[in-house]
């Protein structure tokens, strides 16, 4: 399987699509630029940069601060587009400050997502940008040191591919769930196998500057007797949910898997009631990962059709479809990244047993 390097050099192939986008001004010097946040608008933004070709050349993740979106923008671009997270697209124009309002004061520095791995759309993702935007599943950590360098390799799965990332020592995980608050501030060595992870870059894409922890599967059945307790008990990130609505059309998931029929996934979580459960529409096409707990395999990339419910025998539900206890059955458990309600990234993890 194709392996991919996501460096400085790893600027896409992936051509834009901007057929009737809105426009949004932006102000700048040449350098920064600033984009005014208007009520209608969210208070994130990503913006992505292409050179004359139209080919992605990096992305960066903005947050609003004193009424404006700020950000550096990267040598040779020559177009960009913004997307309200939640809302719609739109193409940048820009505008010189001499012939603008002044810019607003600079907000944090924007952080981009890792490089896009890939010279096409993967077809799970429905725009560039959802694919932009993709957690990768971790295989392994290497200490690749060496050279005058002191950096780990980060091998993943992100996007349906295998990647390498390298990430520098000194670069440490910003966030992870509370049951494992232990692991903030930790180098990239404190990720393990099966982990989904984000990380942000650079403007350039060419080095890591955070990791986001958003799950960990290890032990999430130690000790516990009810399903609240599986998904409260602080393995989750803060962007995951569970029960039986999504809180928005682009949410990450978590469940038991106890059904995949009609391309349909459905999960069960927080009470083990059908009333708690999740449908959610995936295609052939939907970037799907397996990892089989309990065992040294690594994670690797599967077909949608691979995916297996539980193994729950009918004993354990009511005549409502209720699961009614837990027992020690043999549970496949999904980590599902949703745009627009629909499957784009699964992760199942196999046999997670009580």
């Amino acid at each position: 399987m194709k392996k991919l390097m996501i460096s400085l050099t790893a600027a896409l192939m992936l051509l834009a699509s901007s057929a009737n986008a809105a426009q949004l001004s932006a102000v700048t010097d040449g350098s920064n630029a600033s984009i005014e946040k208007t009520a209608l608008m969210s208070d994130m933004l990503v913006v992505t940069y292409y050179d004359s070709e139209g080919r992605l050349m990096s992305a960066s993740r903005l947050g609003a601060e004193n009424g404006a979106f700020s950000f550096t923008l990267p040598e040779g671009y020559a177009s960009a587009r913004a997307y309200d997270i939640g809302a719609e697209s739109y193409d940048v124009v820009f505008e010189t400050a001499a012939t603008a309002a002044p810019a607003a004061e600079p907000a944090l520095t924007p952080e981009a997502t890792a490089a896009p791995a890939g010279k096409y759309l993967n077809p799970s993702y429905p725009e560039e940008i959802d694919q932009v935007l993709a957690p990768a599943v971790i295989t392994k950590v290497v200490n690749t040191s060496g050279d005058g360098t002191d950096q780990y390799t980060v091998h993943a799965l992100m996007r349906g591919v295998e990647v390498e990332i390298p990430v520098d020592i000194d670069t440490v995980i910003k966030y992870a769930p509370s049951a494992y608050s232990w692991i903030r501030g930790e180098d990239a060595s404190a990720l393990q196998k099966g982990d989904v992870a984000y990380f942000l870059t650079n403007i350039k894409g060419d080095k890591v500057r955070s990791i986001e922890l958003l799950y960990r599967p290890t032990d999430i059945f130690s000790g516990r007797n009810s399903f609240q307790s599986l998904y409260t008990g602080g393995s989750l990130a803060r962007e995951a949910s569970y029960g039986s609505r999504l809180p928005s059309e682009n949410a990450y998931v978590l469940g038991i898997i106890t059904g995949t029929s009609n391309n349909n996934l459905t999960l069960y979580s927080l009470t083990g009631r059908a009333s708690d459960s999740f449908d959610i529409p995936y295609t052939k096409d939907t970037v799907t990962y397996i990892c089989e707990t309990g065992t040294r395999n690594v994670p690797y990339i599967a077909s949608s059709s691979d995916i297996a419910r539980s193994s729950i025998p009918k004993k354990a539900y009511s005549d409502d479809d209720d699961i009614t206890y837990l027992d020690e059955y043999s549970y496949n458990i999904a980590f599902v990244r949703t745009v627009d309600r629909e499957a784009v990234d699964i992760v199942v993890y196999e046999a997670a047993e009580k």
